[in-house]
């Protein structure tokens, strides 16, 4: 079972149509669970031989967060793959229900403890991957860690890149803490798509369709251990930034992630 965040909508919504079209049986998250029940009554009526469910939660809301991985942990055991796709541009200041800067709460926040809590349902299961959706905007991050959370100044843009640099971090860093157990970690840049996040930042894009297809390359192709750890464009590997690749800078984060959300490397 795949289960794909933020599905209910743009490139996760065209993700979740997609696999299962192609058979797959999958757990779509959202914030509304009116809009929820919509898109899954959508998918039921292209293909109604696949298990589809939903779970609720708002990812500007870390108890909000657990109380899904507790709900996975307990109902859902045989997810192997995690598509860790929820997004937000936020052109103004704001801030998560736990008082951290919006975009990184919903972008990178959620998905760490998301992704800890779930783990080791993820490595019950044979050939577990995680995918986690970055941007080509991550090289654009400039790191400051004293004004993570806005204290000095906002700049949208910056928010934004440094969210996705910060998933990369965290995707790289993954892969070399699980370098030795079955499962295949990666990152994603979907490309410059059109949809309501992108228009919101800086305008028009390419095509749906073509934001999905490298999330649903790395869920459903041949499993190799050899993909992981990788940065993937087009379906193809190919270089991130050297912020990206550095250790200490990832190890940081960690360590950071961990006191701001109580979420403990699981292992």
């Amino acid at each position: 079972m795949i289960l794909i965040t933020g599905a209910t909508d743009g490139i996760g919504k065209e993700t979740a149509f997609q696999l299962v079209k192609k058979g797959y049986n999958i757990l779509i998250h959202g914030r509304n669970n009116e809009r929820l029940e919509q898109i899954r009554n959508q998918l039921k009526e292209i293909r109604n031989d696949t298990k589809i469910e939903t779970v609720c939660a708002d990812f500007c809301s870390l108890k909000e967060v657990n109380s899904m991985a507790n709900k996975i942990k307990s109902n859902y055991q045989e997810i192997n793959i995690l598509i860790n796709n929820a997004g937000v541009y936020e052109k103004r200041l704001k801030y998560s229900k736990d008082e951290y800067e919006m975009t990184y709460a919903v972008n990178f926040l959620a998905h760490y403890s998301l992704s800890l809590q779930i783990l080791p349902v993820l490595l019950n299961n044979k050939q577990a991957r995680i995918i986690n959706l970055s941007s080509l905007t991550h090289s654009w991050a400039k790191i400051d860690w004293d004004n993570i959370n806005a204290e000095k100044s906002y700049d949208a843009t910056n928010a934004y890149s440094l969210s996705k640099l910060f998933n990369l971090q965290f995707s790289n860093e993954l892969h070399r803490r699980l370098i030795d157990k079955e499962i295949c970690i990666n990152a994603v840049h979907p490309g410059v798509i059109d949809t309501k996040l992108l228009r919101a930042g800086w305008g028009g894009g390419a095509r749906i369709e073509y934001g999905a297809e490298t999330s649903i390359y790395l869920a459903t192709k041949t499993w190799d251990k050899n993909d992981s750890g990788k940065y993937w464009d087009d379906k193809r590997a190919v270089k991130c930034s050297v912020d990206a690749q550095n250790k200490e800078l990832a190890q940081k984060l960690f360590t950071l992630a961990e006191l701001q959300t109580g979420v403990e490397w699981p292992l």
